[in-house]
């Protein structure tokens, strides 16, 4: 799909921002049954936070850390109780568990940002809210960042969304659906697909999340057996001036 550019930045000179970013969210599940669950690396459906809370991060190898041959360093993004944009960098330590300074209500995004001999993470590296216990983020073995579809977007922003890409590993009847929340206020179907094996691509050009929106993508296989499904999407994060 064609994006006219020329009308976002148009909607980002009447918000009066000079540019824009594009970005992309990514996920994985290779275990979607007969319901439907969050498109992310960790299975089953993200468990949201109530208030925020520091984040446990831990490797399952040795390796990842200073002076390993897996990752060293790593990126947090996310957003603060207030929603704001927090971002934080944190030093592996293996198998021993690190605790960011900062406290995450919700985490978009981690990658490594620096690495030993292997050039990528040698274990799978999670992010553990400190005192609810739930998984939040997860680094798989190898892959060097969070494959996730869930987006919150930050205090002061607004996203326009543009495209959503669905696709089975195997031929299968599947199901997906992308949705948003804003503010706590409940849970909205904005798009709803379905595929089989092979890259499904749909417009979402026309809507705009406003700060504290809650984004995701679901899936669940019709025929009720184990699949894997991939998905994405893009969008342009604005700042927001009126």
């Amino acid at each position: 799909m064609i994006i006219d550019e020329r009308l976002l930045k148009k909607a980002a000179r009447d918000y009066g921002e000079p540019s824009f970013k594009i970005f992309n969210k990514f996920g994985y599940n290779n275990d979607i049954n007969g319901t439907f669950e969050d498109v992310w690396t960790t299975g089953g459906n993200l468990s949201r936070l109530s208030s925020a809370e520091t984040m446990d991060i831990v490797s399952t190898s040795t390796a990842d850390d200073v002076g390993g041959t897996g990752a060293i360093t790593m990126r947090v993004e996310g957003v603060a109780n207030d929603w704001s944009i927090l971002n934080e960098n944190v030093t592996l330590d293996g198998t021993g568990t690190v605790t960011t300074s900062g406290s995450f209500l919700r985490i978009n995004r981690m990658f490594i940002t620096s690495s030993g001999t292997g050039q990528t993470n040698a274990g799978t590296i999670t992010a553990t809210a400190s005192t609810a216990s739930t998984e939040q983020a997860r680094i798989d073995i190898g892959v060097g960042q969070t494959e996730k579809t869930q987006y919150t977007v930050p205090l002061g922003y607004r996203v326009f969304a543009t495209e959503l890409q669905v696709n089975a590993a195997e031929q299968s009847n599947m199901e997906g659906i992308f949705l948003a929340n804003t503010d706590n206020q409940g849970w909205r179907v904005k798009r709803r697909v379905f595929f089989t094996r092979g890259d499904l691509r749909v417009s979402l050009f026309g809507e705009v999340f406003d700060e504290k929106t809650d984004l995701k993508v679901q899936s669940r296989s019709l025929g009720g057996m184990n699949k894997s499904v991939a998905s994405d999407w893009t969008a342009y994060l604005l700042k927001k001036h009126s």
